[in-house]
């Protein structure tokens, strides 16, 4: 079940998804003047359409960007705030103070009593502008969002649990996501894509930045078990830049989460500390005794085998267990 090209490619792009919205826009309020149209010209529609379409365009801009990524909502909120508190003077001068001027009879003079009725005007297009962007939100959102979440559920019944990360655990992270809010599941697609990419080539190395950043992701869909997170600003800019085997540090969480107990007063700590060959990673969890063997399995036979060919760029892998009952991984990059 997979999203085709032409789907992606107007999901994707704001100016597809804003024209269409804007269609929508002109069909729904020609719709509404139905029983006026024959009063306009060609042109005269078109001047009337006008700041309906601006305002339209600009409020759709503010409201895909209030949607999209976290430090740049700001700027969405200031579009929809500056468009809404401009409106009525935009307008008014438009419809009684600039187009008069080029088409004579195009609208009445300018008199007290219209301000109401134009204010009763303006409101029902900002309504009818929301009605289409909850449209835009509530069915093209949840179509696409469930279709993409369903083809990322097919990829990950199909991973191997030979790989790095089990489909099992994967499928206990999209168990866990399921009934998040739309919001939630949309983001996990980009995580759940990217698993699936690097999956595919488990042998290729990405910077430590790239991979810490969705360990961190993993970690906050990891909702079952408690973690604690120690030490980040410590990973300065040139440790950041160390190359280490994709996917690795996220399969020693899902080894974490696996074997540590489903208990409220347990934590998983994730800890970065200096010591004195350089900067260490560490993750640490409790397990049942009789697990402790089982916790250097498949998956951590494979990072084993990642990092052994490492030991030229100076790091160190190492595995503590701790009076039969702790787990600890120990990732030391050494100084260069």
């Amino acid at each position: 079940m997979k999203p085709n090209p032409t789907l992606n490619a107007i999901h994707n792009s704001l100016w597809m998804r804003s024209a269409m919205a804007a269609g929508l826009m002109i069909i729904g309020l020609t719709l509404i003047n139905a029983t006026k149209i024959h009063r306009f010209t060609p042109l005269s529609y078109s001047v009337f359409l006008f700041p309906y379409l601006i305002y339209f365009l600009l409020l759709y801009l503010g409201y895909r960007t209030a949607l999209g990524k976290q430090r740049h909502r700001w700027l969405g909120y200031g579009l929809i705030i500056l468009a809404v508190l401009t409106v009525y003077t935009v307008v008014k001068f438009y419809f009684y103070g600039l187009v008069p001027q080029f088409m004579d009879g195009f609208s009445a003079p300018w008199l007290p009593a219209h301000k109401p009725v134009l204010i009763s005007k303006i409101i029902g297009g900002l309504l009818f502008f929301v009605a289409i962007y909850l449209t835009d939100y509530l069915t093209w959102e949840r179509y696409y969002t469930g279709l993409k979440f369903r083809q990322a559920e097919m990829q990950i019944k199909n991973i191997s649990n030979v790989q790095l990360l089990s489909g099992h655990f994967l499928g206990n992270v999209y168990d866990l996501l399921k009934p998040r809010s739309k919001r939630i599941r949309s983001r996990s697609l980009v995580f759940f894509q990217y698993v699936s990419n690097k999956i595919a080539n488990p042998t290729v190395l990405v910077p430590l930045a790239e991979e810490w950043a969705y360990t961190k992701i993993l970690i906050s869909y990891s909702s079952n078990r408690n973690f604690k997170i120690e030490g980040e600003e410590l990973m300065d800019k040139k440790l950041l830049n160390r190359s280490v085997p994709t996917l690795t540090i996220m399969t020693w969480i899902e080894n974490a989460v696996k074997y540590s107990a489903d208990d409220p007063h347990e934590w998983i700590e994730v800890k970065w500390i200096k010591v004195s060959e350089g900067i260490q990673l560490q993750i640490h969890n409790r397990v049942a005794a009789a697990d402790v063997k089982k916790g250097t399995g498949k998956g951590l036979e494979l990072v084993n085998r990642l990092f052994e060919s490492m030991e030229n760029q100076l790091i160190e892998l190492e595995y503590t267990v701790v009076y039969q009952e702790y787990f600890i991984v120990k990732l030391t990059f050494k100084n260069q």
